[in-house]
């Protein structure tokens, strides 16, 4: 009887509930230590900032990258 019990345990399909944050974390590297601390104590902070710019100040967003692009295009030149 256990051996039968054993056997259909072992065969049971266990429902795990999915991770409620299935999206990978951001890895990246800062160039000031400062800005690393800050961001780093406040972590939940970063992604609730994060989130907030590209949901509801795109214009704010594409105005840093495009200055970052520029920046980018003027150290390959």
């Amino acid at each position: 009887m256990i051996e039968i019990y054993r056997n259909i345990k072992s065969k049971e399909v266990v429902d795990k509930k999915p991770n409620q944050n299935s999206i990978k974390p951001l890895k990246f590297q800062l160039k000031r230590q400062d800005s690393y601390d800050f961001y780093k104590s406040n972590a939940r902070f970063t992604g609730y900032l994060l989130d907030k710019i590209f949901s509801s100040d795109k214009d704010y967003l594409n105005k840093i990258f495009k200055g970052y692009h520029d920046l980018n295009l003027k150290k390959t030149k």
